[in-house]
């Protein structure tokens, strides 16, 4: 079996690092059974403000622990493609049923996940007033200024695993995570973000675009462009249908979707802000 990123020593010395703070507790074994998932433990505060320490469990051995209770503080799943190469998608957000668990002396708790991914998208509907400049992409044209009081959609976008983790659309490649994005070539490869397709409930096409991750750098031209918020996030223009579908386009390379069934319909009629109406009173 493959692993991944994680070298040989490390398989001792995780599982020396924690008998040896165990306090006399026995021990128990953790298994990461999926191919490709590597599990990360919270270890206590790192020396970096507002980060965790965190502890690698790689894939397909069990590993000795002081029996317990323990937290995992991110995932990741890496795949290789029919070329060899190696990919990569981090959790984000949840992490379901990974993120709890416990450890057993003399016994082996085994942790599952991966895929096949099922595609989650999330529809927000927003007011110009709670947004800022920089959270547009400037693929657009001009800088755009959001309009206070006029209603903007915004689509965020989850691939969730096995166990109920979710993991970031924004697809890495190589040993060392390289990251693409439209504007960034790393040789000739130029590895795609979403796109974005919102359609009515007919099926007809609405309007269409690339997905941006939070705090986002890019040029165009000799513009650079900022966004804030990750996600899609377009205005709702007159003739703008109040149920809609979202289609995601990604090539996740190795990674195995499962297919929709039936699209899902989101209601995005904005929310009308003011104080609310009193409640009516009964004879």
């Amino acid at each position: 079996m493959t692993r991944y990123l994680i070298l040989p020593g490390v398989l001792v010395l995780v599982g020396t690092a924690w008998a040896a703070g165990a306090g006399g507790r026995g021990t128990g074994f953790l298994k990461v059974e999926t191919p490709g998932l590597v599990v990360k433990l919270a270890a206590g505060k790192s020396r970096i403000v507002g980060k965790v320490k965190e502890v690698p469990v790689p894939t397909g051995r069990a590993v000795p622990f002081p029996a317990g209770s323990y937290k995992a503080s991110s995932v990741t799943l890496f795949a290789k493609d029919k070329a060899g190469k190696l990919w990569s998608l981090q959790s984000a957000g949840r992490l379901g049923k990974l993120r709890k668990f416990n450890i057993a002396e003399g016994e082996t708790t085994t942790l599952q996940g991966g895929g096949p991914l099922r595609v989650s998208v999330r529809v927000s509907i927003l007011d110009g007033s709670d947004l800022t400049s920089e959270d547009f992409s400037g693929e657009d044209g001009p800088k755009v200024r959001p309009v206070r009081g006029a209603p903007y959609v915004l689509v965020v976008v989850r691939y969730v695993g096995q166990a109920g983790e979710e993991y970031s659309p924004f697809v890495k490649m190589g040993k060392r995570g390289e990251e693409y994005s439209p504007f960034v070539k790393m040789g000739k490869r130029i590895l795609p973000l979403p796109v974005i397709c919102i359609l009515d409930e007919n099926g007809n096409s609405v309007i269409e675009g690339l997905y941006r991750p939070a705090g986002w750098r890019g040029i165009s031209g000799r513009e650079i462009a900022l966004q804030g918020r990750e996600g899609f996030l377009r205005p709702m223009l007159a003739g703008f249908p109040e149920r809609i579908c979202v289609k995601v386009v990604q090539d996740l390379g190795p990674f195995e979707i499962e297919p929709e069934e039936k699209p899902k319909l989101h209601s995005v009629i904005p929310k009308a802000k003011g104080p609310k109406p009193p409640p009516e009173k009964g004879p």
